[in-house]
């Protein structure tokens, strides 16, 4: 289970997959692989990311491990347990191209039990609106890295209220020129410093510690 979690925090997503099928194949539980193999190293990350002690582009790398090993579990949790504990919207807003912030952010809302729904970058107000009608989330959380781009995180919250799907909806902002005052000002919901942080609150909001 430790090389498991080594292979995870340094991005091995070939030997993660085979050591969830060597683990699967010595008879230990997938739910024990999932929460003390895959999860615990994630959460490690989270620390480690916070304090500022690997990489952007370690923690992107790890998420690709993740999903290699989550794709592996998924095969044989096929009772029902493994549910996600919510829903998240995820897009970097019109104008703006970058993704790095936002890839985080869905890494770590992945790993923290949320079935994430990446939008991609350069994503419309309208187009935003549509797909939360289509999958009806729990959070949207929109990124904008350029002060020129921030705009439309309130035009997408007009949006939302104009299309009657702003309620019962948990909004997160973030990115580069984004404050906590901002997200008050626009009628956002939650702004955290990093992805980790923002993964904890959600996990938090929806009923994890």
């Amino acid at each position: 289970m430790q090389s498991l979690i080594e292979a995870v925090k340094t991005g091995e997503a070939k030997q993660t997959r085979l050591l969830i099928e060597q683990l699967l194949a010595d008879g230990v539980d997938p739910h024990d692989i999932l929460n003390k193999g895959l999860l615990k190293a994630m959460l490690d990350l989270g620390t480690e990311f916070r304090n500022n002690e690997i990489f952007i582009a370690e923690v992107l790398a790890a998420g690709q491990a993740w999903n290699q090993g989550c794709a592996v579990l998924r095969e044989v949790l096929v009772d029902g347990s493994a549910e996600p504990i919510g829903r998240v919207v995820i897009a970097t807003v019109e104008g703006d191209m970058h993704d790095i912030g936002k890839n985080l952010v869905a890494v770590f809302m992945n790993a923290a039990g949320f079935e994430t729904i990446d939008l991609g970058v350069d994503v419309s107000a309208q187009e935003i609106v549509e797909a939360v009608r289509k999958y009806r989330p729990d959070i949207l959380a929109l990124s904008s890295l350029l002060t020129v781009t921030i705009k439309q995180q309130e035009i997408v919250m007009r949006a939302l209220k104009d299309a009657g799907l702003r309620d019962g909806l948990t909004v997160f902002v973030g990115g580069a020129p984004v404050t906590r005052e901002y997200c008050r000002d626009i009628g956002a919901d939650v702004y955290e410093i990093d992805a980790a942080a923002a993964a904890k609150t959600a996990q938090r909001m929806f009923g994890r510690k």
